[in-house]
């Protein structure tokens, strides 16, 4: 009989892995068959991961904000008062560049309503 040493656990000749159920099936399985599965995966990992044609941004035709002092840029035009053209949803602003100025320049039939 062969002496384990103390540090040593019975574990570690790790003879248990070679005899998972899930190695089992997996060595029962031809080798050509595994290669055929990696490279199928590895085709449809780089497949997916190629862009595709770019289907057509369409912008909206109406934007309404509704919210609190921050939607209604409230002390932006001066003290204790909205200044909704100072908004950054919905303002008109050039230096502002709101989302509405945004999709103005993509889409000039856009309206606007700030609530």
């Amino acid at each position: 009989m062969m002496h384990t040493p103390r540090w040593r656990s019975t574990y570690d000749d790790r003879s248990y892995i070679r005899s998972t159920p899930m190695l089992r099936l997996f060595r029962a399985v031809p080798r050509s068959f595994r290669l055929v599965a990696v490279f199928g995966l590895l085709l449809a990992l780089i497949s997916a991961a190629v862009p595709t044609a770019q289907a057509a941004v369409v912008y909206p035709n109406s934007m309404a904000s509704t919210g609190d002092s921050i939607t209604r840029a409230y002390n932006t035009g001066g003290f204790f008062v909205d200044a909704p053209q100072n908004s950054w949803s919905t303002g008109t602003s050039s230096t502002v560049n709101s989302m509405y100025l945004r999709i103005l320049a993509r889409n000039a039939s856009i309206q606007r309503a700030c609530l």
